[in-house]
């Protein structure tokens, strides 16, 4: 909790996209398991080198859920391309050429439609936010096509104002660069602006960029206990936004009364 105390009109709500929009590990987690079959089953690689991945990854094959603050959570694809690539040669006793031919026949991204699994009615929640003239943003590290299809498919293109993604041209999570590009292109001022994701990088590039609110959703890749370090409120779900807006729009509040009403929703 900042402990700040703003005058507050949203006028935009900054959603991250996997843990917030969609389930997190349906989609990561299945993808890492993925890339270690085929990085495995290729032939080529004479190690096993699958608990390397996970680790390296940020991922519990046992529980089958990606661990809060691992590497998967927050990274651009092509680092986290990297990251293995450096996975093969580390522990696999690989050559870089070797290294690189096998990736290049095995690394696949998430697939955006089969692995997206909405947490709520996206549509109706961005519906909703429209009514009350609040535009609707999305920043992801995730790729700008594959962002796109998940968009398509989740039935939200058409309500998004404004999207960045992980292969654009500036600083990645939690640089605050991303925010201040979609507040700035919005002709929204970042102190009436409200940013909702699941990770710590969500809410430490909130906090970089003075946004009004940053809002942690629990279940996703980081855990409640994580997230009530760096968020200014967290929320069991994006469908809790109903109830807050309600009460800013009814009339200013402040980030402390907000948070007396409800720490952990």
């Amino acid at each position: 909790m900042s402990g700040r105390r703003l005058p507050f009109r949203p006028q935009l709500v900054v959603f991250d996209k996997d843990g917030t929009l969609i389930d997190f590990n349906y989609q990561w987690g299945s993808f890492t398991e993925i890339l270690s079959k085929r990085l495995h089953s290729d032939g080529s690689l004479k190690t096993d080198v699958s608990q390397a991945l996970f680790d390296a990854f940020g991922y519990c094959a046992a529980t089958k859920k990606v661990i809060s603050g691992g590497a998967v959570t927050d990274t651009p694809m092509p680092m986290l391309r990297q990251i293995a690539f450096n996975v093969l040669i580390t522990k696999g006793n690989m050559l870089p050429d070797d290294a690189e031919v096998l990736l290049t026949n095995c690394w696949q991204p998430p697939d955006p439609i089969q692995t997206s699994l909405p947490l709520a009615d996206i549509r109706k929640l961005f519906e909703w936010l429209r009514t009350l003239h609040i535009k609707v943003a999305i920043n992801t590290t995730d790729s700008r096509d594959a962002t796109t299809e998940t968009m398509k498919f989740l039935g939200v293109l058409d309500l998004i104002d404004l999207m960045f993604c992980g292969d654009d041209a500036l600083p990645s999570k939690p640089a605050p660069d991303s925010c201040l590009f979609l507040c700035s292109s919005l002709q929204v001022t970042p102190e009436n602006t409200i940013m909702v994701g699941d990770t710590v990088a969500d809410m430490r590039m909130s906090h970089a960029a003075n946004l009004g609110l940053a809002i942690g959703v629990a279940g996703g890749s980081t855990s409640s206990d994580t997230l009530l370090k760096e968020a200014d409120i967290v929320v069991s779900s994006v469908e809790r936004l109903y109830f807050l807006l309600d009460l800013w729009c009814s009339e200013v509040h402040s980030v402390n009364s907000v948070n007396c009403v409800n720490g952990f929703n």
